[in-house]
């Protein structure tokens, strides 16, 4: 089953996008691009995504799984490079964890982290250098 997502450019080096539920997100171009950097840019939502989908991925197999997850929060950093061509070359940051239960739990939540969609979707060339830590 797809989902259907649409978009426009509205001014200058700016883009609404929609989801097929009505939900819009606005983007920018940042300001070592040229950019006002006043929104999200489109590389920052990749990163975005790619916590989200962690997070979500995790909080879904701990519900299936009755494991008790009480949150998850994650720091990440989307750094650029140029060459050759200018794209993502690393996220890096932390996702914290607090959760009851064992080590088992918590090693089983951080490889789902780290095997999300978004993650396994991503290029080979992209490093991603992301620590998931349990926190109390």
């Amino acid at each position: 089953m797809g989902v259907k997502i649409s978009g426009a450019l509205f001014s200058g080096y700016s883009t609404t996008t929609r989801h097929e539920s009505g939900s819009e997100v606005s983007t920018t171009a940042p300001k070592d691009n040229g950019g006002d950097g006043s929104l999200f840019s489109p590389t920052d939502l990749l990163v975005a995504a790619y916590g989200s989908c962690a997070a979500t991925t995790m909080a879904l197999v701990a519900r299936r799984e009755n494991i008790s997850l009480e949150s998850i929060s994650w720091e990440l950093e989307k750094n650029m490079v140029s060459d050759p061509d200018r794209r993502i070359g690393s996220i890096t940051g932390t996702i914290a964890i607090t959760m009851a239960g064992d080590e088992q739990n918590f090693k089983r939540l951080a490889n789902i982290a780290k095997t999300c969609p978004v993650a396994l979707s991503l290029a080979p060339s992209l490093s991603i250098n992301v620590a998931v830590m349990l926190v109390s």
